[in-house]
């Protein structure tokens, strides 16, 4: 019993020690790093809001907000959504980001859109973001070379707003020419 527990230990313990040292190595912590890097910069990036004027607007910590008119109680506030993903899109070997923003504009609605920013000597550069919808729930967002398909909850359009979305729904984009395209 003794020497069939001590062979495990051993085992054990040399099992932990390679797994330490492949921890440990560089190409293992590099995408870790970058993607780091990536989320930190997406929280600061500046947006482009189609809000009718095509804003833009700056987060700080994953959250922007401005009066709507100089004074007023009412405000515009963005916020970065939670769900994001990063990858590869534009097969340039540099890691992108696709997040979600939600925004209010001062009503009831909370708008969702999806933001693509591509990764330019470690400057995340949002090229383009589309509107999902009128308080929908993101599940997933995932991306392939060149295409975004992204998972989200609606509900029917006799549902009253405030009814919490139910309805799955894929959304497909394909990247062209730094633009997301909707494909049917």
């Amino acid at each position: 019993m003794k020497l069939k527990l001590t062979f495990i230990l051993a085992v054990l313990c040399s099992l932990m020690s390679a797994g330490c040292m492949n921890h440990s190595s560089i190409s293992t912590n590099l995408p870790l790093y970058h993607s780091v890097k990536i989320r930190e910069a997406v929280l600061s990036a500046e947006y482009l809001i189609d809000d009718g004027e095509n804003e833009r607007v700056k987060l700080h910590n994953g959250t922007f907000e401005k009066a709507i008119v100089p004074g007023s109680a009412s405000k515009i506030r963005a916020t970065l959504g939670s769900t994001s993903s990063i990858a590869d899109i534009n097969n340039d070997n540099i890691e992108d980001a696709v997040v979600t923003l939600r925004v209010n504009y001062g009503g009831s609605g909370t708008f969702s859109y999806l933001a693509l920013l591509l990764n330019e000597v470690d400057n995340m550069n949002n090229v383009d973001t589309v509107f999902l919808g009128d308080r929908i729930i993101v599940k997933s967002i995932r991306i392939s070379t060149n295409f975004i398909t992204v998972t989200l909850l609606k509900r029917k359009k006799s549902e009253p707003m405030s009814t919490l979305p139910s309805i799955e729904k894929k959304l497909k984009f394909e990247l062209q020419e730094n633009q997301l395209i909707k494909l049917k």
